[in-house]
């Protein structure tokens, strides 16, 4: 009679005896069993006749081959008997996971035979949180996959079938594990069930050429059968979605249609044809987004109502929302392929089909992150982009590349901006919110951030070069270079508010609080607070100095003139438009016809070519130099002498006489009690 190893003896034999009471079958007291055991197929009546009788079993047995051939679902018993082979068993599977092989349960892969009952039996029979494997080949289906519940639906792997600029460029488009549609308006793949967790990875989705581009439904739906709030429950929950290819859906439809998902990741999912993707929520009382969507590809080529990316909340009342998605370098590229015959010419798209449409509603879709985003669009398609409105919240963020000729919107003065260019870089909340050039910098809140269409254009500072419509401009400072149109090239300002407004010109310098503000045209240099900050129209005019340049008048005279030069506070600010190639140098200076010169605090020479040096002295006469400060100056002149009443006590006058054909020197001086003497002397 068999027994247990005793412990304490039976040293060196415990094996032996183990081995013999393993091998007898025993009563749940340990007792051995006195019943005759049945094998069938060797003529034994226990386990020890019926090992002798089979003798060594080789790994070449016929007996075995079942067993190691997953495909022939059935084992052979050591002892005759056959039975169906456990899923279990099925492949290099880990422990407890439960594969099912879709050619299990009869589909072929040939591309000819419909394959959908397998597949879907092959669904149907798998539990809650299994998984059905479609090995490679091509299913044609003539009907929609219903998943009802939670699984993991995969593949052996999917790539395109060579790749021009959009998609894959030959027949039969995607190669490796491949779900072929063949029904007309009808989706490839939908998930029913409320809040399952259905994981896709690794396999293609292609429409069929009689319907491709034209007549498809989704490639994938994910519409709940339940409702809830006047809509559907949640949805898809707990999923995560990667390498899916979807070719061939029509412009009506979406490779992925995702209504009322919470909590998902989608990586590197890629779609030819249609809109890429569509999330819904069209419940007033649930929330759904939570959304991670990582490097998702497509390529808009046809023409119908679907957008790119597209977000769709509902309207109305309630506790509801679509929101908290992430998006990592979404990419879309939409061309016209209408003269594609590779494609079968399918309408290019329309201008009413958004690259990225973020719909309107009381639950507009928000707290969109969006992280580096390449859309682009060709240059005869003005397709619009629309990130949300002011109140959404939705962020974009900088380094990506938004190219089209339509508009775009993104109006919310609190988000990191639009990159709406190449090689770009803004730092800071609405920085490059609206640039379009390429090569631009921004640094700080709302930097480079409307309306900036040029190259090479660096900005720094709060709202600093906030319109500038051309290239090679720098704005460094709170406001600089910031308002109307900075349409100019190669000016720099620095200083808040300098050349902030219609800075039209190019080359322009502007250096100093409010200096330089209304710039129209070119080569002017402004340094100083509020210098040259009036209407500057002309060209070549250097204003340094606090003021310089400004007209202080009611009536706020413009500068329209050239080459001029003011220097010093508050110099040359009642400067009249026509005084061109002027010289206002010290505080106050000041100087109103061509060519005229004042040099001095409060110098004023004021006509066509007069001088003016000295604190305080004027002349009004011109060609004439006065020198001198304060009251007591010369004037210098070639012309007639002056009327007694131009000259102010205690002031003379040098001029040259030649009359009578003898040079003589005159002076005329009025004393300080008003009295004037004349002298002269002869000139040999």
């Amino acid at each position: 009679m068999s027994r247990l190893p005793n412990p304490g003896s039976d040293d060196g034999t415990w094996g032996g005896i183990l081995n013999d009471f393993l091998t007898q079958e025993h009563n749940p007291d340990g007792t051995q069993k006195t019943l005759p055991l049945t094998k069938g197929g060797t003529g034994a009546t226990n386990a020890p006749t019926a090992r002798t009788n089979l003798g060594t079993i080789s790994s070449s047995d016929s007996r075995l081959t079942d067993a190691r051939t997953p495909a022939a679902h059935k084992t052979t018993h050591a002892t005759g008997g056959t039975d169906a082979l456990a899923p279990a068993d099925i492949g290099a599977v880990a422990k407890g996971e439960l594969v099912l092989n879709v050619k299990d349960y009869g589909a072929v892969g040939n591309g000819t035979t419909d394959d959908t009952a397998a597949i879907q039996a092959a669904i149907t029979a798998c539990p809650t949180d299994g998984r059905v494997f479609i090995p490679r080949g091509t299913y044609k289906l003539t009907a929609a996959l219903t998943i009802p519940g939670s699984l993991t639906l995969f593949g052996d792997g999917v790539s395109s079938v060579g790749f021009d600029s959009c998609g894959p460029s030959a027949a039969p488009w995607l190669a490796g594990s491949v779900l072929l549609q063949t029904a007309a308006a009808t989706d490839c793949i939908q998930i029913t069930g409320t809040v399952p967790t259905v994981n896709l990875h690794d396999f293609g989705i292609v429409f069929d050429t009689p319907i491709r581009f034209t007549n498809t439904g989704h490639g994938i739906n994910t519409q709940p059968t339940a409702t809830y709030g006047g809509g559907h429950t949640i949805g898809l929950m707990h999923s995560t979605w990667e390498n899916v290819q979807v070719f061939g859906h029509d412009g009506n439809h979406y490779a992925r249609y995702i209504v009322n998902a919470l909590l998902n990741t989608f990586t590197n999912m890629r779609s030819y044809g249609g809109g890429v993707v569509i999330y819904i929520q069209d419940s007033a009382v649930i929330i759904s987004g939570n959304t991670v969507d990582i490097n998702p590809y497509g390529c808009l080529f046809v023409a119908g109502t679907a957008h790119a990316y597209a977000f769709s909340g509902i309207s109305g009342t309630g506790a509801g929302g679509l929101n908290l998605f992430t998006f990592i370098r979404p990419q879309v590229n939409m061309g016209d392929y209408s003269g594609s015959a590779t494609y079968g010419n399918p309408a290019k798209p329309t201008v009413a089909q958004y690259m990225w449409q973020v719909a309107a509603g009381a639950f507009e879709s928000t707290a969109i992150s969006v992280l580096d985003p390449d859309l682009e669009a060709d240059d005869s398609l003005a397709h619009p982009v629309n990130f949300g409105s002011a109140t959404s919240g939705n962020i974009v963020r900088p380094g990506g590349l938004v190219s089209t000729n339509g508009a775009i919107t993104n109006p919310n003065q609190d988000m990191v901006g639009i990159i709406a260019t190449t090689r770009v870089t803004a730092i800071g909340v609405s920085a490059g919110r609206k640039t379009t050039g390429s090569f631009n910098t921004g640094f700080g809140r709302l930097a480079l951030a409307a309306n900036v269409t040029g190259d090479t254009n660096t900005a720094v500072g709060d709202q600093a070069l906030t319109a500038s419509t051309t290239g090679n401009n720098t704005a460094v400072g709170a406001a600089a270079l910031a308002a109307q149109a900075a349409s100019g090239t190669g000016n720099t300002a620095v200083g808040a508010n300098a050349m902030a407004l219609a800075a039209g010109g190019s080359y322009n310098v502007a250096v100093g609080q409010q200096s330089l503000q209304s710039v129209t045209d070119s080569r002017n240099v402004a340094v100083g607070g509020q210098a040259l900050n009036a209407q500057v129209g002309a060209t070549d005019n250097v204003a340094v100095g606090y003021n310089a340049g400004v007209t202080v008048t009611s009536a706020n005279a413009t500068t329209t003139a050239i080459a001029q030069t003011i220097v010093g506070a508050n110099a040359g600010q009642a400067t009249s438009a026509q005084s061109n190639e002027i010289v206002a140098i010290g505080y106050h200076a000041l100087c109103t016809g061509g060519g005229a010169i004042a040099l001095g605090s409060q110098a004023q020479a004021t006509a066509g070519g007069a001088v003016a040096i000295g604190n305080l002295v004027t002349t009004a006469v011109g060609n004439q130099i006065a020198l001198g400060g304060a009251s007591h100056h010369i004037l210098l002149k070639t012309a007639a002498a002056p009327a007694d009443a131009a000259l102010a006590a205690s002031q003379f006058t040098l001029w040259l006489d030649a009359t009578n054909g003898a040079a003589k020197l005159m002076v005329k001086a009025k004393q300080a009690d008003g009295t004037v003497k004349t002298a002269s002397v002869a000139l040999a």
